[in-house]
C-alpha cells in the first residue's frame, strides 16, 4: 500500500461487493448485506482518512449522505445567495451565539460534521456548508485556494444574517480556510477550533523526506473538488504573508493515531513534521490549548466527535475553559489484557489450514471436518449442540494473470455429524446461519434472505434483507436491509420489529443468551462501533469506543466475542468483550482465525 497524505480525499483500493451502497459511495454491486473478513477490512479501509492506497476510484465529494438531519426553520438552510450569481449551500441547526462554523476537508462535504452538529446543537448554533464546487453549491471563478475560500465564506455569513461574531471550525485543508477568515476578520472572529488542521509548509516539507516515486503517487490522486496541487501550495505560502492570527480562545487538536503508509513510507518522520507543525499553530494564539486525540487518525471529528464537540463548548462558553483531553479508552490491541484460556466455553468452528476446523473454545481439540478440496469452503456456521454444521463451498478461481476475477457463486452445504453425511441445500448463498435447534438453515442471495429446512425442503423467501441472526430460542431472526436500517423478524407470521440505525452501516451481529438483547455494528460515528439494543427496539446504548472497527461476531455465556482492528491494520485480532463495561481481554489463539465463526454452547 502507498499512503498518500493530503487533506482528506480518500481513494479505496479495490472493489467493496459486500458493502450497502450508503456504506460506500464507490459501491456498485448488488445490495448484499454482510460484514465478514473482506468487509471489515474494506471498513478499516473506509476510516484511513488521507488517500489510502493508489486506487483511481475516489469517492465522488457530491455523492454523499444529506447534510445534518432537522435543520432549524428559523436558521439559513439550503442554497444562499452570496452575490455575483452565486449560491453556496449551508445547513443550520439549534439556537444560541456565537454561532460555529464548520469547514470540512479537501473533497469532503457538510455531512462529514453529522456527528458534530448534532453534539453542539444543544448548546448553540451550528452550521456546516459546502464549498464552492461542493455539494449543491456553485463552483468559482479563478483563482481557487483557500483565499478564495476565505473570501466566499465571509459573503456567506454576511448574507446568512447569523450575524458575528463566529466560532470558526476547520478541519484538515479546511483549516487554511478558517486560519485566513480569523487573520482577515478579527472582530467577526470569537475563536477558532482546527482540527488536525494544514499548516504552513506542509506539503513542500513533507515531500522533502518522499521518494521521487512516493512524491508523485501523492501528487497523482485526484483532489476531491476543483482545486490544484499548485493552489494548495500557494494557500499554505498565503497564511505566511497574511495579517496576524487574533489573540482569542484557539483549540489545536491532533491526531494520535499515525497516518497510515507501506512498508518504506517514514513514518517517524511524517508524524514528527505533522506534531511539530501543529505544535507551531497552537502557538498562533496566546490563549491557546493542545490536545492530542490518542484514539484517533486524521479524521478526528469522525473517530472522536466528543472531543471536537467540548473544544467547540469550551470556545463557545468561557466558563469551560480551557479544554481538556478526555481519559484514555479502554484499549484494543497490545492494551489489552490477555483473557484466561477457559474464558470461552463451548465449540468454535472456523476457517483455518487446509478447510473448516472445529476446535474447544480454549483452542484445545482443533481438528479438520471440512477439507478444501476440488472447492473452497468458508462462511461455518453451527447450532447450539454443535451437531449441524452449514457453510459454502465456492469454485476454485481460475489461475489468471490478468483482468478481472470472476464472481463464483457459492453452494450452500450442510453436514450432519450425528448421521455422518452431508448434503447440499442452495446453489448460491451468502452468510449461512443455522438456527441454534439445528432445524433450519437461513441465508441471503441477492438481496434477499430465505429459509430452509436442514433437510433441504421447504424453501421460503423471507422478503428483502441480509445478514440473519438467530434468536437463542430459534423462532426470531435479527436481519439488514439495503436501504442500512435494521428490524426483528419473527418467523411464525413474518411481523417485523424495527430497530434503531443511524447513518451508515448497520449491521445486527449477534444476539444475548437471553434473547432479550442484540449487538450490533454501526458506522454512525465514522468506523464500525458495537452497540447494544433490546429485542423490542428499545434500550440502546453505545458499549466500545475506539479507532478502527469492533464487530461482535458471538455473544458467549462470558461475553462477547470481538474483532479488532486499529485504522492500519490489515487483519483483526480477537478479543473477549464485557457486555456490561465494554472492557476487552485478548484471545492469542484466534489471532490468526479469520471470521466469521460459528459457535456451539454446549458443543
Amino acid at each position: 500500500m502507498c499512503t498518500q497524505l493530503r487533506g482528506d480525499v480518500m481513494t479505496i483500493p479495490g472493489s467493496l461487493p459486500h458493502l450497502p451502497p450508503a456504506a460506500v459511495a464507490t459501491d456498485r454491486g448488488s445490495c448484499a448485506p454482510s460484514i465478514h473478513a473482506a468487509t471489515l477490512a474494506a471498513l478499516a479501509t473506509l476510516m484511513l482518512v488521507v488517500a489510502a492506497g493508489c486506487s483511481n476510484a475516489p469517492i465522488p465529494a457530491t455523492a454523499t449522505a444529506a447534510p445534518s438531519p432537522s435543520p432549524t426553520p428559523s436558521l439559513p438552510n439550503g442554497l444562499i445567495d452570496i452575490g455575483g450569481g452565486r449560491h453556496l449551500e449551508m445547513y443550520c441547526r439549534g439556537s444560541g451565539r456565537p454561532a460555529v462554523i464548520l469547514e470540512a476537508g479537501l473533497g469532503n462535504t457538510a455531512d462529514v460534521w453529522n456527528a458534530i452538529s448534532t453534539r453542539v446543537d444543544g448548546f448553540t448554533t451550528v452550521c456546516a456548508y459546502n464549498r464552492a464546487g461542493l455539494g449543491a453549491s456553485d463552483p468559482r471563478p479563478l483563482p481557487h485556494g483557500a483565499q478564495a475560500a476565505a473570501d466566499d465564506l465571509h459573503s456567506l455569513l454576511a448574507a446568512s444574517g447569523l450575524g458575528p461574531p463566529y466560532v470558526l471550525v476547520g478541519a484538515s485543508y479546511g483549516g487554511l480556510d478558517v486560519q485566513l477568515f480569523a487573520r482577515h476578520h478579527p472582530a467577526e472572529t470569537a475563536g477558532v477550533v482546527l482540527v488536525d488542521a494544514l499548516a504552513p509548509g506542509w506539503d513542500d516539507r513533507l515531500e522533502a523526506i518522499l521518494t521521487p516515486a512516493q512524491v508523485a503517487a501523492r501528487r497523482a490522486i485526484p483532489n476531491g473538488e476543483p482545486i490544484t496541487n499548485d493552489e494548495i501550495r500557494t494557500s499554505e505560502r498565503v497564511l505566511v504573508a497574511a495579517p496576524p492570527f487574533p489573540p482569542g480562545p484557539l483549540v489545536v487538536l491532533h491526531h494520535g493515531v499515525p497516518f497510515p503508509g507501506g512498508p518504506d513510507w517514514p513514518t517517524l518522520k511524517v508524524e514528527a513534521l505533522w506534531t511539530s507543525l501543529q505544535e507551531g499553530l497552537a502557538r498562533l494564539s496566546p490563549q491557546s490549548a493542545i490536545i492530542l486525540a490518542a484514539e484517533s487518525g486524521h479524521r478526528i471529528h469522525q473517530q472522536q466527535p466528543d472531543l471536537v464537540a467540548e473544544a467547540i463548548h469550551a470556545v463557545v462558553d468561557p466558563a469551560r475553559w480551557p479544554p481538556s483531553a478526555p481519559p484514555p479508552q479502554v484499549a484494543f490491541g497490545s492494551g489489552a489484557p490477555t483473557a484466561a484460556p477457559s474464558s470461552i466455553t463451548g465449540l468454535l468452528a472456523f476457517a483455518g489450514k487446509g478447510g473448516i476446523h472445529l476446535a474447544r473454545g480454549d483452542g484445545s481439540d482443533d481438528r479438520l471436518v471440512v477439507p478444501n478440496e476440488e472447492m473452497l469452503v468458508g462462511e461455518p456456521s453451527l447450532d447450539d449442540s454443535g451437531r449441524v454444521l452449514a457453510y459454502t463451498r465456492t469454485s476454485r478461481p481460475p489461475d489468471q494473470q490478468t483482468g478481472p476475477k470472476p464472481d463464483l457463486p457459492a453452494e450452500l452445504w450442510l453436514r450432519d455429524f450425528r448421521r455422518g453425511n452431508a448434503r447440499k441445500l442452495a446453489p448460491d448463498a451468502q452468510m449461512p446461519a443455522v438456527s441454534p435447534d439445528g432445524q433450519s438453515v437461513a441465508f441471503t442471495n441477492h438481496a434477499h434472505t430465505y429459509l430452509i429446512n436442514s433437510d433441504g425442503t421447504g424453501l421460503r423467501d423471507l422478503g428483502e434483507g441480509g445478514c440473519p441472526v438467530w434468536s437463542p430460542d430459534s423462532t426470531r431472526l435479527a436481519m439488514c436491509s439495503p436501504a442500512d436500517t435494521m428490524f426483528v423478524l419473527r418467523l411464525s407470521d413474518l411481523a417485523h420489529v424495527p430497530l434503531p440505525s443511524g447513518p451508515g452501516l448497520n449491521n445486527p451481529t449477534a444476539w444475548s443468551p437471553d434473547a432479550t438483547t442484540i449487538a450490533v455494528i454501526s458506522t454512525r460515528d465514522g468506523n464500525g462501533e458495537i452497540y447494544l439494543i433490546g429485542a423490542d427496539g428499545t434500550n440502546e446504548r453505545r458499549l466500545t469506543d475506539a479507532p478502527g472497527n469492533q464487530f461482535a461476531q458471538i455473544w458467549t455465556a462470558q461475553g462477547l466475542l470481538v474483532t479488532s482492528s486499529l485504522p492500519e491494520a490489515d487483519a483483526s485480532d480477537w478479543f473477549l468483550v464485557d457486555p456490561a463495561s465494554g472492557s476487552p481481554s485478548a484471545i492469542p489463539w484466534l489471532h490468526a482465525v479469520a471470521e466469521p465463526i460459528g459457535y456451539a454452547r454446549s458443543g
